[in-house]
């Protein structure tokens, strides 16, 4: 058996999915299982996952009918074999000791999760780094810094026991496309009992420029469901009066925010990343609007609000209902 199971999604990845293969291939740790999930790819992808597969033992493709992100990830958690899971993106790529790094701290303190930091790179030349220090390391707070922001809903930056999971029975949500790292988490953090540690450096590389296509990258309308969904489940699970409401104003807010081309939202409003104070003061968005059409952006500040209009006012009303 191997000591830590990799679970990477793949669709269409025929571009940059060398990269991360490689990235893994070149771990200082070695006992490792390469789970690489071909979720109906109809490019070459599949002939380069079996390529690798033919040049390394501990790579093992599946093919699957396409049906998603989330669907594609339980598909590699039902096949992974190892101690430890962890899972990556095919457009990312890891440092050379990462797995080295998590899997020490997960032993040395017997830790059902390991968090540590990440890149977001922006660019070949430019990159940032994101800390990931919880507030607190219960439960609780861990999932209140999940779901406000402060920590990355995302299973790629986190090495799990995969006992915990399958004793448990955590599964992937599989009706889900956006947000079901979030779900995940949630999920298995809420049953209680979990040993999380923190590793202040960053492994993973977030990749913001290779995949124009990424789902991450597109903050669509159709990502509303999908987010409702997941503070529906949540809020059904959590009772404290405080959190509820940081549930649904930050629902409040990412449903806005699912209907805007994410680059050009964040760079019209850097306030996003401070969401307690965006959501303070949402009406911001009619000042915005307005600036930008006196600086002869009309069509564009006319478009901001509109969507504000006829969008966050009808869900914010629903979520309020819940």
């Amino acid at each position: 058996m191997s000591k830590i199971s990799i679970v990477i999604p793949v669709f269409n990845a025929a571009l940059y999915i060398s990269r991360c293969i490689e990235s893994f291939l070149n771990q200082t740790f070695k006992d490792f299982e390469l789970i690489l999930v071909n979720d109906g790819s109809t490019d070459c992808t599949n002939e380069i996952l079996y390529n690798y597969s033919q040049l390394d033992a501990r790579i093992i493709v599946i093919d699957k009918e396409n049906k998603g992100v989330s669907a594609a990830r339980q598909t590699g958690l039902e096949t992974a074999k190892g101690k430890y899971l962890i899972f990556a993106d095919s457009d990312d790529w890891v440092e050379p000791c990462m797995l080295d790094s998590l899997y020490e701290k997960a032993e040395n303190e017997n830790s059902d999760i390991v968090i540590c930091d990440f890149y977001i790179d922006a660019s070949k030349t430019s990159r940032r780094i994101v800390h990931q220090l919880p507030s607190e390391f219960c439960t609780n707070s861990i999932i209140k810094d999940l779901i406000t922001g402060k920590l990355h809903g995302a299973t790629w930056n986190k090495l799990y026991k995969r006992s915990i999971i399958a004793d448990r029975n955590i599964k992937f949500p599989q009706d889900l496309n956006y947000c079901e790292d979030l779900w995940f988490n949630c999920e298995l953090l809420l049953t209680g009992d979990i040993m999380v540690s923190y590793l202040s450096e960053p492994f993973y590389h977030y990749d913001h420029y290779s995949n124009d296509n990424g789902l991450s990258r597109r903050l669509k309308e159709e990502s509303l469901n999908d987010y409702l969904k997941f503070y529906r489940f949540i809020s059904n699970r959590i009772y404290d009066d405080n959190l509820l409401s940081i549930i649904k104003e930050n629902a409040k807010l990412l449903a806005f925010r699912s209907d805007c081309d994410s680059k050009r939202y964040y760079s019209i409003f850097p306030e996003v990343n401070n969401s307690n104070k965006f959501t303070a003061d949402i009406p911001l968005i009619y000042r915005c609007g307005n600036k930008l059409a006196l600086k002869g952006q009309l069509k564009l500040g006319r478009q901001l609000v509109s969507i504000y209009d006829k969008y966050y006012l009808p869900v914010a009303r629903f979520i309020n209902r819940l």
